[in-house]
């Protein structure tokens, strides 16, 4: 995860430190407890500054995006939105295009959650246009980019819609060519934490 900031075959203490808060941030992440999920923020991103460029860019990146998705989590969207847009103008931001992707599917997740409607209409277009330029349009990122295009306009007696897309995403969510989706965010438990 460290670049080697001492001899090769010496273990430096605080390498071990950062690789061991981090792992602990992502169980905690993992489990959803909002209390240590907030105190652990703070300590990954002060290791990201104490730590900057000594980081393997795979393991800053994936720490970065973990920590959009703990903000997600705890409903800080000012946060995330902050966190998102960093991210996309990191600039080696292209070598974890994965994460560049679901990237801009968290973005409009969290533009919704702002109430940023009239910017979210043009955000899910230039999103739809970039996934399917770069061939990564699948069933999971489809269904949650048209989800989205409607969920403004819902009203609460459309609680068929928000039901029937539950309904399509736990089955998204059992197939083998999905499942990677929901690895990167869980789309089925956002879906049922809305209430329109």
């Amino acid at each position: 995860m460290i670049r080697s900031v001492t001899k090769p075959g010496n273990a430096d203490i605080e390498d071990i430190s950062v690789n061991s808060s981090f792992y602990k941030f992502q169980i905690v992440l993992k489990r959803k407890a909002v209390v240590e999920i907030t105190e652990y923020i703070k300590t990954i991103e002060q290791l990201l500054i104490k730590y900057e460029n000594k980081l393997l860019i795979d393991s800053e990146l994936y720490i970065r995006f973990c920590i959009v998705k703990a903000y997600m989590l705890i409903k800080n969207y000012d946060k995330a939105l902050s966190a998102i847009n960093s991210m996309l103008i990191h600039k080696l931001i292209h070598k974890r295009e994965d994460l560049r992707f679901y990237l801009l599917m968290l973005n409009l997740i969290v533009h919704y959650e702002l109430k940023n409607y009239n910017l979210l209409n043009h955000l899910i277009r230039s999103t739809q246009r970039f996934l399917s330029k770069q061939k990564r349009l699948y069933k999971t990122e489809s269904l949650v980019l048209k989800f989205l295009k409607h969920l403004p306009e819902l009203k609460q007696d459309d609680n068929l819609y928000l039901t029937s897309f539950i309904k399509k995403l736990s089955i998204l969510k059992k197939q083998s060519y999905e499942q990677n989706a929901f690895e990167y965010y869980d789309f089925l438990e956002w879906a049922k934490t809305l209430k329109l």
